[in-house]
């Protein structure tokens, strides 16, 4: 199978050189936006007279608690960066879609392009509503599978491409890295990244943020010269949460093999809650060697902490990718089912079969503890 780099760009020099907006729309997460925001940059260095927008709804009505976090941490990652001229982030209900589209009108895009596995014809809808003159350009499903309402909405799809056309029977495997690179070249031929950029687009920490984390370190732990561990137990969805049972199996590992060991747990502000409950039903609650982080409106904080612990546990999240481009060592805990949003750096990876969620602390543990062990904490 040929390669992107073989393949015409399906959007020329000559129209990203006359074009004034565009508009790139897809359902990011915090760890997509590490792999995705090195092209979009690169884009944006290449014509720099272009105003980038980013739309990241979901295209979900139904509403999650942790929904306004996620859209909150985004948006603010998105403006640090300073890629996007205008952001439109995840709508609450319809109406609010609505008013996003409203304004997405506005904007009278000259190009719109998008990338998504699952919802490109809700995408290819909605690109029709926001700017239906704009040069069009995104992923349609193979012919075969495409119905006939579907043909309808497709066919303002200017410039189509499969995605199986560009990563084949690879997508499983591939990296979300080289799937973006093969994405971005597919529709821009091939861009120069950065060089801080060759392993995701690095978060930033500023000098108030680490001063910041040093002090709250200061006033939590006791013993400096033993191992400050942060561990994540908890994803976007609660199937790729740790259990309780696995979660408080790895504390309890931890403390077994270092007793002057110091625990931090990542603990969105939604559940904080619910994790002093589980730490209390297990004895663990008076532990003074645990402490709990809550992310703040700070999007600097969280970098500062995995840039000063000693080692990381995580599951499937962000953290796992920012760690990755922080360079911090970590155990990740990923899905073989989503093998390719694997961190690019680690010290090891425990692989699920199944779900997060049903990950025993009798198997999670010991790779834990092997792991800490390797880096002779």
């Amino acid at each position: 199978m040929q390669g992107s780099q073989a393949l015409q760009p399906l959007i020329s020099h000559a129209e990203l050189m006359s074009a004034k907006r565009i508009l790139f729309m897809s359902h990011l997460a915090l760890g997509d936006f590490v792999y995705h925001g090195p092209y979009l940059a690169a884009l944006k260095a290449n014509y720099p007279h272009l105003e980038l927008d980013i739309w990241f709804d979901d295209n979900k009505n139904r509403s999650k608690g942790w929904k306004s976090e996620r859209n909150e941490a985004l948006t603010e990652r998105i403006k640090d960066s300073g890629i996007a001229t205008v952001i439109f982030p995840v709508a609450g209900s319809n109406d609010e879609r609505q008013k996003l589209i409203r304004r997405g009108n506005r904007r009278q895009y000259d190009i719109i392009f998008y990338f998504s596995a699952n919802r490109s014809l809700q995408f290819a809808k909605l690109a029709k509503q926001i700017a239906s003159t704009a040069i069009i350009v995104g992923n349609t499903p193979p012919k075969a599978w495409l119905n006939l309402r579907e043909y309808a909405y497709y066919r303002h799809v200017k410039r189509k491409f499969v995605l199986d056309e560009v990563t084949g029977k690879r997508e499983l495997v591939t990296h979300i890295f080289d799937r973006c690179r093969e994405r971005y070249e597919r529709c821009f031929g091939p861009l120069k990244l950065h060089n801080t950029h060759k392993q995701g687009l690095p978060v930033n920490t500023t000098e108030k943020s680490r001063g910041v984390i040093s002090a709250w370190i200061s006033q939590q732990v006791s013993d400096h010269s033993s191992p400050l561990v942060l561990l994540n137990p908890f994803s976007g969805s609660q199937k790729q949460d740790l259990s309780a049972e696995a979660f408080t199996s790895v504390i309890n590992a931890i403390f077994t093999h270092y007793e002057q060991a110091h625990i931090i747990v990542n603990v969105p502000a939604s559940s904080e809650i619910g994790v002093k409950a589980v730490l209390k039903a297990h004895e663990l609650n008076q532990n003074s060697q645990i402490s709990l982080f809550t992310q703040s409106d700070n999007i600097h904080l969280l970098p500062a902490l995995l840039q000063q612990v000693d080692f990381i546990v995580t599951v499937e999240s962000a953290i796992t990718h920012f760690a990755s481009t922080l360079h911090c060592p970590q155990l990740a805990i990923v899905r073989e089912n989503a093998a390719s949003r694997r961190p690019i750096e680690y010290v090891d990876l425990f692989w699920c079969p199944e779900r997060i969620h049903n990950v025993r602390g009798i198997e999670l543990a010991p790779k834990v503890i092997s792991a800490m062990r390797s880096l002779k904490l």
